[in-house]
Formats: C-alpha cells, sequence, structure tokens
C-alpha cells in the first residue's frame, strides 16, 4: 500500500494499471438501487467529462464549482480536473435562499471558474438570481456552466494535463461556523500527504472495506471514505446522504450486508441513529444485523462525547459492534483532514478535569466532584508527517498538562485561504493555529474553540461543558441545548444565553426554566442571563452547532417577543398562543403532519427532524404532500424545509412558477 504518486491524478493512472483497478465504489442510492463502478471505469468516466470541460474552454489552473446531488456526476467532475489540471471546488446543492445565496458568492469569487452541475440545480438558481437582482451574475454563472445530464455518450476522451504535487486540487469551502465560508487551499502534496499518514495511523490493509454516508463536499467524504480507500485499492461504499437522513438503520444494514470495516459518522448521526434504533419496531429491522466484522467507526468533526459513544457501543454491542471500534479524531480542513488518532484497538479513553482549571496557561486538575468535572475524550497523537504543540498567549509551548492555543505544522497543512494571498505562502514549516484549545498529556484532549470561550468572573467556560450540563436536566435531552455568551453594556461584562429546543404552552417551559438555573448555579457556579425556548438549533451542513447564529438573533432582538411571554409566564402563569396556519397551504401541511404526527402537537415552526419523528412517518409526510401536489416538492427540498412554515413558502413560491 505505498503511496508514491505526486498528484492525485498519477494515483488514479497507476491504479489502473495494477491488480486493483478491479477494485470499485457501490453508489448506494437506494435501498435496492445501486452502482458499482470499478476505478478503472471511474478514470474513464472522468476523462470523458473532462472532454466536455476542455470544450466548454476549460484550462489548467481554472476552478470547477460542482454542484450536484449525484455522487456518481460529483465523482466523475473531480477526477476530470484531476487529470485536467482543474482545480476542484464542491459546494453542497441546497434549495433554501441561504443556500444559493453562498452558491453565488464562492461562483464570483473564483478568478476563473466554471460550474459542472445539472438543469435542475440550475433553473432554480435562475429564479433566485431574478428575485435578488442578480441577473447579470447569473447570465455568467450560466455561460460557464457544464449540465451533467446533458453530456454526449459518445465517451471521447479529454487530454490529460501534467501538474505538480505544489498545484491546488482542491478549495474546501466549508459551510462555516463564523458566517463566513472560507476557501481551504489543497495541493496535492497536502492532502497526498495526509492520507500517508492516515493509512499509516489506522492500519488499513486489502481486508478492509469503507462505507459512508458523509457528503462528498464535505472532507471526511470526500478525503477520508474516497480519497483514502482509492489511493490504497480497496473498495468502498457511498450511502447518499438523503438516504441516510431519511432511513438511518438503512447505514447499519448495508454496513452489516457489504461487511464493510470501516465506518464514519460525527456525533449527530450517531444521534439520529440511535434514535430510530431505539424506536418502536426497530428490533424487526435490526433482527439480521451483524457488525462484528467492524474494525473502526471514525467519530469526528464535532467535540466528542463521551456518553454518546457509551450509549451507541451500549446499544450496538449485542449486534456485534466491538466496545472498542468507537475511534474519537481530531481533524481539520486546513490539515487536509486528520491531525491526531487514537492506538487502533484501544477503548475511548476520558479525563476527568476541574471545570476551573482550564484557562489557557493553566495546568488541568483532577476534579473534586463530579459537580466540579468535565470529561475530555482522549484523540491519540498526531498522524505521521504532522506535527502539533501548545502555546499560551505569548505564542511560548507549554508544558504537558497545560491548557493552550492547537497549533499544527507539516505537509498536510494548507497554504491559507483562497483570496487571502497575505497566508498563500505559508510553508509546511509554519505554525498553523486551528482556533482550537487543547491539552497534551498521555495523548490530545480538545477543551473547545478558543474564539468560543467564556470568560465569567476571571473563569474560563466552554460551551460544549454547559450544553452537557443542560442537557442532563430533565425536560431537555440530548443535542437540544446551545450556550453562548453576550457582552452587557450595565454590567460592563460577559453573561450566558442558554437556548434549549422546547415545544409546547410556554408556561410549561417555566419548571424547565427553574431547573436549569439550579442545575447551572450547583454545577458551574453561573447564573445565565436568560433561557431562551427556541424551535430548532441552527447548524451547518456538517451538522456543527452554530452559536454564532444564536447569538446574533438575541442581539437583534429576534427572541424579544418569546422572552417577554416567558417573563409574563414566570411571574404570572399566564398562557401562550401559539402560531396557527396563515395560509391554506400552510393549513393543508399542518393537517398532514398532526394526522401522521400523533406524538406531540405540531406547530408552523417545529422541525419535524429535530422532535424526534420517526424516519417512516416522515416518509408518509412526505409521499401525502406529494398526493395534495403532485411532482412539486421533491425528497431533497422535503429535506432541506424541515418545518411547516418553511416547506409552505417554498412550496407557495413554487406553485407561482406551475
Amino acid at each position: 500500500m505505498n503511496i508514491n504518486a505526486a498528484t492525485l491524478g498519477e494515483a488514479l493512472i497507476a491504479l489502473c494499471e495494477s491488480p486493483s483497478r478491479d477494485r470499485s465504489i457501490t453508489h448506494i442510492n437506494a435501498a435496492d438501487d445501486e452502482l458499482q463502478i470499478t476505478y478503472a471505469e471511474l478514470y474513464k468516466r472522468a476523462l470523458h467529462v473532462l472532454f466536455h470541460l476542455q470544450v466548454a474552454g476549460m484550462e489548467p489552473g481554472n476552478q470547477l464549482l460542482i454542484c450536484t446531488p449525484s455522487n456518481e456526476q460529483f465523482l466523475d467532475a473531480f477526477w476530470a480536473c484531476q487529470l485536467g489540471g482543474i482545480t476542484a471546488v464542491p459546494v453542497a446543492v441546497g434549495h433554501s435562499h441561504e443556500h444559493r445565496r453562498r452558491f453565488f458568492n464562492v461562483f464570483k469569487r473564483l478568478e476563473n471558474g466554471y460550474v459542472f452541475s445539472n438543469r435542475a440545480t440550475l433553473e432554480p438558481m435562475q429564479v433566485f438570481a431574478e428575485s435578488q437582482g442578480l441577473e447579470d451574475e447569473f447570465a455568467v454563472l450560466h455561460k460557464r456552466s457544464i449540465a451533467a445530464n446533458e453530456l454526449t455518450v459518445d465517451m471521447q476522451r479529454g487530454t490529460l494535463t501534467q501538474t505538480d504535487a505544489d498545484s491546488y486540487a482542491l478549495y474546501q469551502f466549508s459551510s462555516g461556523s463564523t458566517g463566513t465560508p472560507k476557501g481551504v487551499m489543497l495541493t496535492h502534496k497536502n492532502i497526498i500527504s495526509n492520507i500517508r499518514g492516515i493509512v499509516t495511523a489506522a492500519l488499513f490493509c486489502d481486508a478492509d472495506s469503507f462505507l459512508s454516508w458523509m457528503p462528498l463536499y464535505h472532507d471526511m467524504g470526500l478525503i477520508g471514505f474516497h480519497l483514502v480507500p482509492l489511493l490504497v485499492g480497496i473498495d468502498q461504499h457511498i450511502l447518499r446522504t438523503a438516504l441516510f437522513v431519511r432511513r438511518p438503520l438503512l447505514w447499519l444494514n448495508k454496513a452489516s450486508e457489504k461487511a464493510a470495516t470501516i465506518l464514519s459518522s460525527p456525533n449527530f448521526g450517531l444521534h439520529l441513529l440511535l434514535r430510530s434504533a431505539t424506536a418502536k419496531g426497530a428490533e424487526e429491522r435490526l433482527a439480521d444485523l451483524n457488525l462484528s466484522h467492524v474494525r473502526l467507526l471514525f467519530n469526528g468533526a464535532e467535540t466528542i462525547s463521551a456518553p454518546l459513544c457509551e450509549e451507541f457501543s451500549t446499544t450496538l454491542e449485542p449486534y456485534g459492534l466491538k466496545r472498542n471500534a468507537i475511534f474519537p479524531v481530531y481533524g481539520l480542513a486546513e490539515a487536509s483532514l486528520a491531525v491526531s488518532f487514537p492506538e487502533v484497538g484501544a477503548p475511548v479513553q476520558t479525563l476527568d478535569v476541574a471545570r476551573q482549571s482550564l484557562n489557557v496557561g493553566e495546568r488541568v486538575q483532577p476534579s473534586k466532584s463530579t459537580s466540579d468535572q468535565i470529561r475530555l475524550v482522549a484523540l491519540g497523537s498526531t498522524v505521521p508527517g504532522c506535527e502539533l504543540r501548545i502555546i499560551d498567549e505569548d505564542n511560548r509551548p507549554l508544558d504537558a498538562d497545560h491548557v493552550g492555543h492547537i497549533q499544527i505544522r507539516g505537509e498536510n497543512v494548507s497554504r491559507g485561504y483562497y483570496g487571502e494571498t497575505a497566508h498563500a505562502e505559508q510553508s509546511g514549516d509554519e505554525w498553523f493555529d486551528t482556533g482550537d484549545l487543547g491539552v497534551l498529556s498521555d495523548q490530545l484532549y480538545v477543551v473547545g474553540r478558543s474564539k468560543e470561550t467564556m470568560i465569567l468572573n476571571g473563569v474560563t467556560y466552554h460551551p460544549h461543558d454547559l450544553e452537557a450540563v443542560c442537557e442532563e436536566v430533565e425536560g431537555v435531552g440530548s443535542q437540544r441545548a446551545a450556550c453562548t455568551s453576550v457582552y452587557v453594556p450595565e454590567s460592563g461584562s460577559e453573561s450566558v444565553l442558554v437556548f434549549i429546543v422546547f415545544r409546547g404552552a410556554i408556561e410549561n417551559f417555566v419548571p424547565t426554566v427553574v431547573k436549569l438555573r439550579r442545575a447551572l448555579h450547583e454545577r458551574a457556579f453561573i447564573d445565565p442571563l436568560k433561557v431562551i425556548p427556541i424551535r430548532t438549533l441552527p447548524k451547518t451542513t456538517s451538522g456543527k452547532l452554530q452559536r454564532f447564529v444564536l447569538r446574533e438573533a438575541y442581539s437583534n432582538g429576534e427572541f424579544d417577543a418569546v422572552l417577554a411571554d416567558l417573563d409574563t409566564a414566570m411571574t404570572e402563569a399566564t398562557g401562550f398562543t401559539k402560531t396557527e396556519a396563515r395560509t391554506d397551504v400552510e393549513r393543508t401541511l399542518l393537517d398532514i403532519c398532526r394526522s401522521i404526527i400523533t406524538t406531540e402537537e405540531v406547530y408552523l415552526e417545529d422541525d419535524l427532524l429535530d422532535m424526534g419523528t420517526s424516519s417512516l412517518a416522515l416518509v408518509e409526510i412526505c409521499e401525502a404532500v406529494d398526493e395534495c401536489y403532485p411532482g412539486i416538492i421533491e425528497l431533497a427540498e422535503f429535506l432541506e424545509h424541515t418545518s411547516v412554515a418553511s416547506l409552505a413558502s417554498h412550496l407557495e413560491e413554487k406553485l407561482q412558477h406551475v
């Protein structure tokens, strides 16, 4: 498994000349709909797409924005880029105004950009452009678009372009945790260096088989679960992300059927699957499940939750999942993907420390009681080719067991961000600040994001720690809390805001507020400024909590009305009138949802996915909507608009053009 190629294109060509040429990608588009493509066939398909890119005028050094819901089309275009010296720019397919605006913003930033998509994706972009006064921008975009579903089938081949290891293979525009996505520039050397380290640290071998539901526009999906198995010549299976969201248990059933040894999921995916695995009737759907062959289940992208790992292992252990299969890792796009892995085969390890000892520059102290305890998960040691250090506020390296800023360097580390020339020439010898805080003890332990930490009365607090305290309160539950801070001019200091996913009459939220305030005071010695009920938590496409969105919404007064109602309920115990339907479409959709979801009340702003609605119920809702409005709403759009209000607004807009 020596990876000797200098570029990704060279690696694919070499693979087609090796015994591994018959290894394949299996695209799982539905439970009974699969497409198997060998790596040798992938090479031919990519050359065909390259021909059309070159006919459209693309040259080496140009950028191709890849935006298609088809994983097969995505990979054909991605590899066409690698064979033609073109930089791939993956972007999520979205149906909201926010997604479309981001699509235009990314395209406008590209110096020599083209678009690879399909008419079904581009036509709504035109409607959006006309509504936003972006007709001129769309005209340029349309002129530089290649429609995947309109390519000829003659299989003419494009011209290969020789590139070097320092040329850019990929610009990774993340969905962002600060509101402004940045394009991480990754060279062939960056990516291949990191893949070498990943393969060595994870002990991948010919007997391994990968299966992933992560989207290909995400670095874990593209690099971790496509490029890694391809470059080492082993089989991979890619389950459509929308299919996983609709039928989470299918992921495990396919892992069992394919005897996959390597899986991956961030916290929110594990949480979604656990809800399905413990729902009524799940035992029958899991009856033949065999996970004994699973060697590693990568858990990353978010702060690792030790209780969630334990619950997942306990729930699936009867089906053969080994307790040491959970593999908590640390990485980021700027590192290409991976920074540190634990030892293969080791159980999940934790470190219990005192909450008050997590200030930068201080030595962590053991907790004296559970009320003062934070449980950190061990994330192992750096993968080969990557270095890591912990520094204080003055950029000085800290000794072991001290909290500080995590910095990395190595051939896998990006030179910088697209369009930010000040960072474009960063070398692999320079240290890159990850923005995370951590501790190096026997292993790496990540404490939290440096920009999200809250300093209250001289003590450093981390949002995920306070959220864990909140989630233990009766009536809250897992992944239904968010904590951030806001500056209060009257006191001249920061104070904590707590957001809780809640549905029901506002007076019923009052006991939760009382319990939360008591728990936070007893466990963390803080008194939050506000405890705010919300319908859903804002997250990125990879499931990361966007706390800044909540903070900005609070500062803009978006929660003033609900807080006024809550204040009244707290003092007078009055009722609360929920928003009812305002249009015929809203009324129809509410009737559909209420007829299918009978376990709790459904209102306009309720997020159906976040309510814990079963996958079967979601399918029934989708089918019922299609019966009322045939052929108007596709499943992907349904998953983008998961509240009745959002779906109704989107549906009303589409009905105007029917």
